[in-house]
């Protein structure tokens, strides 16, 4: 994920993670033991996931800036592949 926002940096892009099971203190000894800067929205009782149709974990959602879904992926992915940056920048010129 910081590979695509490095990739990403000149565009108007923003990487929220989203966490429905961790406690905070976990989140954060987490991000500072992989040295990350992450902004994590905690999803106690899993409805942001579910009001995004999120099935399985992980799943990626790409917002727009009103916070609607536009893109969703379920399971793991190489974020910072060249098509999933293509696929991303046309989302951002398509807002």
């Amino acid at each position: 994920m910081k590979r695509l926002e490095n990739n990403l940096n000149d565009e108007d892009f923003v990487i929220l993670t989203l966490n429905t099971t961790d406690p905070a203190r976990r989140i954060q000894e987490t991000l500072k033991r992989l040295q990350l800067e992450l902004t994590v929205l905690l999803d106690r009782d899993g409805h942001t996931f579910d009001t995004w149709q999120g099935k399985v974990l992980p799943t990626s959602f790409l917002l727009d800036r009103s916070g609607k879904v536009r893109y969703r992926v379920d399971g793991p992915m190489e974020w910072d592949d060249a098509d999933v940056i293509i696929k991303i920048k046309q989302l951002i010129q398509n807002q």
